[in-house]
């Protein structure tokens, strides 16, 4: 099904993340079988041209490419294609510009999130310019025992869509208990 002649990656710490081998395949209710595979290629110092290609039994490719940025906490990208919303519908960006600043609180164990997302959104006919900004905290992960880690979060965020001029304001909350498991 696949063959890579030769595969190289850097293993010391700190390297920066390499795109994964192989494809990842799926089944959900809402696509039917779905594959997928991440593209990552620098371009220069912290530059890195991507492509997320992705293909759905029900809808056929559904795939997303750009250019991300990313230094000290900064991280911006410029990013056209297809993202499917919390509701399993399919939106178009084309394109949007995504904006983000994470850093932690003097020696806390906490770190805030600043987020910023403008762009030109289509579905079903409707175009729509789609401003979103929030700001997040993150707590470090709590140790309940040797192996069991508790993350909490907590984030408020406002969305705007300009074809119907609609606001969407709130706070949302997360907590994920984690067990890590032996070699």
């Amino acid at each position: 099904l696949y063959q890579k002649e030769l595969y190289r990656v850097d293993i010391s710490p700190g390297a920066k993340d390499q795109s994964p081998v192989y494809p990842r395949v799926g089944y959900d209710s809402d696509d039917g079988i779905w594959i997928e595979q991440e593209f990552r290629h620098p371009l220069m110092s912290r530059v890195e041209a991507f492509a997320d290609i992705t293909y759905t039994g029900k809808y056929n490719f559904r795939n997303v490419y750009g250019v991300r940025w990313g230094n000290a906490g900064n991280s911006a990208s410029l990013e056209y294609g297809h993202y499917e919303d919390t509701n399993a519908h399919w939106i178009k960006k084309k394109p949007t510009f995504k904006y983000s600043y994470t850093n932690r609180i003097g020696s806390w164990p906490f770190s805030y999130t600043l987020s910023y997302e403008r762009g030109q959104w289509y579905k079903d006919g409707v175009t729509s310019n789609h401003t979103y900004y929030g700001i997040g905290l993150t707590r470090d992960r709590i140790t309940m025992a040797r192996t069991w880690f508790l993350s909490l979060g907590t984030s408020y965020s406002v969305t705007r869509e300009g074809y119907d001029h609609s606001k969407v304001q709130g706070f949302s909350y997360s907590g994920m208990l984690v067990h890590t498991m032996g070699p």
